[in-house]
């Protein structure tokens, strides 16, 4: 799969779990850069260039997952957002912000199912 080119920003609360898929997402092409705080990850996004999608958790410090997803809507409202959670049950509250149930992962996610949306969003199709 060449997807060299595509930039991921993943945003995480917790350390281990991030470096583990963002090691994951590396070793299948994607170009990840990691941050820790969703201020960070609003202030980032607003210095560019965007990424071709984000990926952020809910629980995240400063500024919630839900905010820095809605900035970088704000930037690109055709940008992809996948969302990561360990609470399934806010899942159904999402669609009233714009998220679909199948934009949102719950944790520990299922690397197979969401490298395989996260192909679709890219617009690359393994063979």
């Amino acid at each position: 799969m060449d997807v060299a080119k595509n930039s991921l920003l993943l945003v995480a609360e917790e350390r281990r779990n991030a470096c583990v898929l963002a090691r994951m997402l590396r070793e299948d092409g994607y170009a990840v850069e990691v941050l820790f705080d969703g201020g960070e990850a609003i202030e980032r996004l607003a210095r560019g260039p965007l990424p071709d999608v984000l990926i952020t958790d809910l629980g995240i410090p400063t500024a919630s997952g839900m905010a820095v997803a809605e900035f970088a809507r704000s930037c690109d409202p055709e940008m992809p957002v996948l969302l990561l959670t360990g609470y399934p049950q806010l899942v159904g509250k999402l669609s009233g912000h714009g998220i679909s149930a199948a934009m949102v992962h719950t944790k520990p996610i299922d690397y197979a199912t969401f490298s395989e949306q996260l192909s679709h969003l890219m617009g690359v199709f393994a063979a």
